[in-house]
């Protein structure tokens, strides 16, 4: 990862898979393996808890464009 956006679809019927979409250098992928998208979501909350709050984040860009 890291490459590009990655989007998880979750759909709102248990009978439909999860599916996550991935822009890479080699291309966009769609991956529906059930252990890859659990590893993509796995991802996902540990970018998520790590990134700043949106007045945090307004506050650190303010910040950088002053330097």
């Amino acid at each position: 990862m890291g490459q590009g956006a990655m989007v998880i679809f979750q759909f709102s019927s248990p009978a439909d898979l999860s599916v996550v979409y991935l822009e890479t250098l080699a291309g966009d992928v769609y991956v529906e393996d059930v252990e890859q998208v659990k590893r993509c979501n796995v991802a996902f909350d540990r970018i998520a808890h790590a990134a700043l709050a949106q007045k945090e984040s307004a506050a650190l860009i303010a910040a950088i464009i002053k330097e």
